[in-house]
């Protein structure tokens, strides 16, 4: 039977601050999602602007060219006045060269994604620790990408616009734009982890960079894979009515499948634990037809780049949580099953730079998945 194509990015209902406040999650309706049926609760759209700039930013600098830094924290200032990531409205900015390196183009985009949303929270709350003051001399730094917020509950002026500054002594800092005084503008000093290259890459990914974008470097050869044909799971589990679990899953060629292991049974039905996750989904795999196909390629570079994601990375967990909202995980197959983000009765992503890179792909819809006609051969 011909099935229309849909959007994977909808099956990324667990980005990770995600909580029972129906204002967080949009909804799309079967015509934005080209009258696709879709397998998740939750569908994110971003709407993209992208602007030519006709002044070149500056070349980027190396690393090693960067000062470490000359100064001290000084005495800690209060700068986000709010109880959690939620209470901000985020947009990112992030500039980047076009192929003729003669102009820049600077994307411009909300953050609806609640893993990026939080991501940044965590960064700000460390900052904040790292308070230099107000200082006046700033002058411009090689970065370009920046990080606006706006109060969601009242207005208090344009909010808050950080980037990236550079002091007199050439100290590397973070520009806290709207909060100024006689003495200058709040700085805050970038901390081992937080550094600004860490939100510059922060920022592309949740302004829309895409995991296609041949500037990300993607492990090649032999990446230790495990001997599995499972690549991407989303998996949605529910207790509070009988026991529901079920989602969908990617294998390696690219082909999408669904899987349903309960369906609102009692209590006493036995469901695979995240240990048996994989083989209960072969068996699934071996006996049950795909609806779709995502690009092949793309995947691939998921992976591979899953297998950079550190066995130390930290799972950090969101004070935003919901009751009897059930659980939504997201998982990618590399050597191990590496659990990304999850979200509902309790909400965790984890702390590592390429898992959210990975998140962001899924969230800006860098897989697609084909008309099932396309997808299936004959």
């Amino acid at each position: 039977m011909k099935r229309t194509a849909v959007i994977l990015a909808a099956a990324l209902l667990m980005t990770a601050c995600a909580s029972g406040n129906d204002t967080q999650a949009a909804d799309v309706s079967a015509k934005d999602i080209s009258e696709a049926a879709v397998t998740s609760a939750h569908v994110i759209t971003v709407p993209v602007t992208e602007t030519k700039l006709t002044e070149k930013k500056p070349e980027t600098e190396p690393e090693t060219s960067r000062p470490e830094s000359k100064r001290e924290p000084a005495e800690k200032t209060k700068v986000f006045d709010a109880r959690s990531s939620y209470d901000y409205i985020y947009t990112a900015v992030w500039a980047y060269p076009d192929k003729d390196q003669n102009d820049y183009v600077r994307i411009e985009q909300q953050i609806r994604d609640d893993v990026m949303t939080c991501a940044f929270w965590d960064m700000l709350m460390a900052l904040e620790e790292n308070s230099l003051g107000y200082l006046k001399n700033l002058n411009s730094s090689s970065y370009g990408s920046e990080l606006r917020l706006k109060p969601r509950e009242h207005e208090k002026g344009d909010g808050l616009l950080i980037s990236i500054g550079r002091t007199e002594d050439g100290t590397e800092v973070f520009v806290i734009h709207g909060e100024k005084n006689d003495e200058g503008t709040l700085c805050l000093l970038p901390t081992e982890k937080y550094s600004a290259q860490w939100f510059d890459e922060l920022c592309s990914i949740a302004a829309g960079r895409s995991l296609k974008d041949q500037a990300v470097q993607v492990p090649e050869g032999d990446c230790g894979l495990m001997d599995t044909e499972i690549a991407v799971i989303f998996r949605n589990t529910n207790f509070a009515w009988g026991v529901y679990d079920n989602g969908t899953f990617i294998d390696r060629e690219g082909y999408i499948y669904k899987f349903d292991f309960a369906g609102g049974d009692d209590y006493g039905v036995e469901i695979p634990s995240e240990d048996e996750l994989i083989a209960a989904l072969e068996k699934v795999r071996e006996k049950t037809e795909p609806y779709g196909r995502v690009n092949k390629d793309t995947l691939d570079r998921m992976i591979r780049l899953g297998t950079l994601i550190s066995k130390d990375a930290e799972v950090k967990t969101s004070p935003i949580y919901s009751n009897d909202a059930g659980q939504g995980t997201f998982y990618i197959v590399t050597d191990r099953l590496i659990m990304l983000a999850t979200s509902g009765d309790s909400n965790r992503y984890l702390d590592d730079k390429t898992a959210l890179r990975l998140i962001g792909a899924i969230a800006n819809q860098d897989l697609q998945i084909q008309n099932i006609d396309d997808a299936v051969p004959q």
